[in-house]
């Protein structure tokens, strides 16, 4: 299954991205434990809002993260969207 990390602030997907490609899982681990990021399912449910040229801000329609929004990869809207 995969999945795309989602981040509250564009900023703060720019430390999700960096720290996915240097491979630091821990800090990774801390966006996600300080409530900055969570993970979205492939076959969740979301709402594009807002679209910049490699983001896009959604809205979760389902999942354990329902009703959050947050930044991700814009190859992610054909993943989550509703």
């Amino acid at each position: 299954m995969q999945l795309a990390g989602v981040c509250t602030t564009k900023d703060i997907f720019d430390d999700w991205v960096k720290a996915q490609v240097s491979g630091d899982k821990e800090g990774l681990l801390q966006l996600i434990i300080r409530g900055q990021c969570f993970i979205a399912k492939q076959g969740e449910r979301a709402l594009v809002i807002d679209k910049g040229w490699t983001t896009v801000k959604i809205r979760m329609r389902s999942g354990p993260e329902q009703g959050n929004a947050g930044w991700t990869y814009v190859e992610a809207v054909n993943k989550y969207k509703e």
